[in-house]
């Protein structure tokens, strides 16, 4: 039922196959649990409301009430979304809005059809502290209060800086770049800010990422959360079937420089077996190598094994070792992972300048006391 709400296939290709899934046998209250939390719950709403409202056995209201609440949330981050944008350009500060309302509108043809947690946008690093006291100035709060040495070591380590609003409960995901160091992944910047398009939302236009941008942005995307959400696979279809006219041979240059090649494989050929996404056939015959093919049926073997947690930050690391292509990047990620001290053991235990240098003893140490020592929650994940 999932998959075929989910799926790109043509609307009356998803109605049949709907309409032959005997309603009154399946587990609803399983289903509505797993479309919440796979993130495609308006999608559900959407078809069964569409296909199967007079079908016995059938409770909506859930759907609907959370339906609706999606829909005026999506109005009010909309509307946030373009005053924010507008604040920044009076400002003199370029930026890109990415995913939430911008990809829910683009890819999805209606803010309200992908639930949004909180807005995307991406700056340029040397705009990140006016673009953020702007941000302050419109009642926008940072979520974490750090001292000058930290807040230093923060922005070495991470990609973004988080800032809420409280009456609004909004929060806003600051970028300077697309993913954290540690992951080792590197977008063009010069790529991201050139080759952009523009987005009809709110009767606004906006500028966001070209669709091979953002299909590149989406495969490491869901690389990097171990690809436990079916809407980030379904984020990656929707792209693929919206734009029969994605550059291939330039999407592919830029994964081999980017040693991502792998990632994009794998979001491809979950995006095809999954949801029914068709690639073109020299798309298709790249998705067919082995490690591909493994890695994505393991993935598919997994995801709806649990509704409640993700999977194990240990193996979440391992999925991100297998994944990638070339044994340098294998190294650094594990490097990083493992030793390299992050923005969170900095958090955690607060050291002087002096002893800076613990935090690289401090790091592996804090990694076995959360994940491997006893009566430690199974659904811990590394930061």
């Amino acid at each position: 039922m999932l998959l075929y709400c989910g799926g790109v296939q043509p609307a009356h290709e998803s109605a049949a196959r709907i309409d032959a899934l005997p309603a009154e046998t399946l587990d609803w209250s399983w289903i509505v649990a797993a479309a919440r939390l796979h993130g495609v719950e308006q999608l559900l709403h959407t078809h069964l409301n569409t296909i199967l409202l007079d079908r016995s056995g059938m409770q909506l209201d859930e759907l609907r009430e959370s339906f609706e609440a999606n829909v005026r949330r999506s109005f009010l981050m909309s509307q946030e979304l373009l005053a924010i944008l507008e604040l920044l350009a009076a400002n003199q500060i370029p930026a890109l809005p990415y995913k939430g309302p911008v990809l829910a509108a683009a890819e999805y043809g209606n803010v309200a059809h992908r639930p949004c947690c909180d807005l995307d946008i991406l700056v340029h690093r040397a705009d990140l502290d006016r673009a953020r006291a702007a941000l302050i100035a419109r009642g926008y709060v940072p979520e974490h209060q750090l001292t000058p040495l930290h807040e230093r070591a923060w922005l070495r380590a991470r990609n973004d800086i988080n800032l809420r609003r409280a009456d609004l409960d909004i929060v806003i995901e600051l970028h300077w770049e697309l993913v954290p160091q540690r992951f080792g992944v590197r977008f063009d910047d010069d790529r991201l800010w050139s080759q952009t398009r523009t987005v009809r939302i709110g009767g606004r236009d906006v500028q966001t990422f070209s669709s091979e941008n953002l299909l590149l942005f989406l495969c490491v995307h869901g690389t990097k959360h171990g690809w436990t959400r079916l809407k980030w696979i379904r984020d990656v279809a929707a792209v693929v079937a919206n734009h029969p006219d994605i550059d291939w041979p330039d999407v592919f240059r830029e994964a081999q420089r980017m040693g991502i090649e792998r990632m994009l494989t794998v979001g491809l050929r979950l995006a095809s077996d999954t949801l029914g996404c068709a690639l073109p056939e020299d798309v298709k015959r790249k998705t067919d190598d082995a490690t591909t093919v493994s890695l994505a049926h393991g993935v598919r073997e997994r995801l709806f094994e649990s509704t409640e947690t993700d999977h194990s930050a240990m193996e979440r690391s391992l999925f991100h070792l297998k994944i990638r292509e070339r044994l340098l990047d294998k190294l650094r990620f594990g490097f990083s992972t493992a030793i390299v001290p992050n923005s969170s053991d900095r958090l955690v235990v607060g050291l002087p300048r002096a002893l800076t240098i613990l935090y690289y003893v401090l790091r592996p140490l804090r990694l076995m006391h959360k994940h491997w020592w006893p009566n430690e929650s199974k659904s811990a994940t590394l930061h």
